[in-house]
């Protein structure tokens, strides 16, 4: 926890507890506007949303762009190098290129297939203990994901889409004791290469907030290093 999410750590820590550590944050946050009143970061336009779709619709016309309001897609399917979209009013579309500007559900049930029977499921093989298994082929890995699923939920079927993607070292895996190896480390590279300096993902935390705050750490230490 303390390599993965430090700033929760940090918050229990001085705290005592999430829960207190978050009444202080909004506090603070409070306290900053000047008004004892808390910012929020769900704004929207004067008149509401809808403002921000009627200029696009006068946009989007002014530019000749033909829109047409109520005609939902039901099916999406190639058509030679385009596209076909069936519509639910029994109408059909043609297109060069499609761009499904909706939500991921809406967009899974338009782009997949239209069998009710039908499920996706994503599993996720490897890691730093089954680097083995990641040297077999796609085909071996769809096995793999296919036993291990029959093995965990039963699960027989044949399926009727399969992809592997490939996403080697994408996700660090900390064991215990890494923030000790990572002090460790540090103080071995400011020994024999004093001026470099490391951080990112995988160090000290994994999500983008910590990867922002290890680069200014290491920038800080490395300036006044000079």
């Amino acid at each position: 926890m303390r390599s993965a999410f430090p700033k929760l750590v940090a918050m229990e820590r001085e705290h005592g507890s999430l829960v207190r550590g978050m009444r202080a944050q909004q506090r603070a946050r409070r306290a900053s506007n000047g008004d004892g009143r808390e910012g929020s970061a769900f704004v929207s336009l004067g008149g509401g949303v809808g403002e921000l779709l009627d200029a696009m619709v006068e946009r989007l016309r002014a530019e000749g762009v033909e829109l047409r309001r109520g005609a939902g897609i039901r099916a999406l399917a190639r058509a030679g190098s385009g596209w076909a979209l069936s519509t639910h009013g029994g109408g059909a579309l043609e297109a060069d290129a499609v761009l499904l500007a909706i939500p991921p559900y809406a967009a899974a049930r338009v782009a997949g297939t239209h069998d009710e029977a039908l499920e996706r499921m994503r599993v996720f093989v490897g890691g730093p203990l089954a680097t083995e298994h990641l040297r077999g082929d796609d085909a071996s890995l769809v096995a793999l994901a296919r036993s291990e699923l029959q093995s965990l939920m039963g699960l027989t079927a044949e399926p009727v889409l399969s992809r592997v993607f490939r996403f080697e070292r994408g996700s660090t895996q900390m064991r215990v004791g890494h923030a000790g190896i990572m002090l460790e480390l540090r103080r071995r590279l400011a020994a024999v290469a004093p001026g470099v300096a490391i951080a990112g993902g995988g160090y000290d935390g994994i999500g983008i907030p910590d990867c922002i705050r290890q680069g200014q750490d290491a920038a800080r230490t490395l300036i006044e290093g000079l």
